[in-house]
């Protein structure tokens, strides 16, 4: 899968549509005001591309992973990975959702995305919405199901664009 950059498409349109072959859903949230849409691929169940307006009502309103998500999680990553978020538990997250959820190197999880996260946070707290996209890839061979990269953007009100590509190790 070749990467673009999220947030625009080549004419630098907001959030373009992700490619035609994938199949899009759009996912009712608990929290009033979010909107969750979800273009499934790579391993069954588990998103290739995926966008949402977080609203500042949504702040600490997510889950943890239930036992019923990390018990289908583990086999999809390494020993010890985590059953990491996409859209975090503090802003919202559902823990039950399997769409919601990759195989994350526990140092990576705890450390750079948690940092990550906390970006979006400040900018719920300050009554800002957020909107995010993020782009997946699929890339060992030995590990086919485990998200090995990964693109997102994360436009933050008032306070501009955040973009990064990042390797799940």
């Amino acid at each position: 899968m070749s990467f673009i950059n999220p947030c625009f498409d080549q004419h630098g349109s907001d959030y373009p549509p992700p490619p035609p072959a994938l199949g899009g859903q759009q996912i009712n949230h608990p929290v009033a005001g979010t909107v969750i849409q979800v273009w499934l691929g790579g391993a069954p169940g588990h998103p290739a591309w995926l966008q949402a307006i977080i609203p500042p009502q949504a702040l600490g309103q997510g889950t943890a992973p239930t036992q019923t998500v990390r018990q289908q999680i583990a086999p999809l990553g390494r020993q010890g990975d985590d059953a990491g978020h996409i859209i975090a538990a503090n802003l919202g997250g559902p823990g039950n959702q399997l769409w919601n959820f990759f195989a994350q190197s526990p140092n990576f999880n705890r450390g750079a995305w948690m940092n990550q996260e906390q970006i979006c946070a400040n900018q719920l707290r300050y009554n800002q919405a957020v909107r995010l996209c993020f782009q997946f890839e699929y890339g060992d061979a030995a590990l086919p199901n485990r998200v090995t990269r990964f693109q997102y953007c994360y436009k933050l009100g008032t306070a501009g664009t955040l973009v990064n590509d990042l390797m799940n190790p």
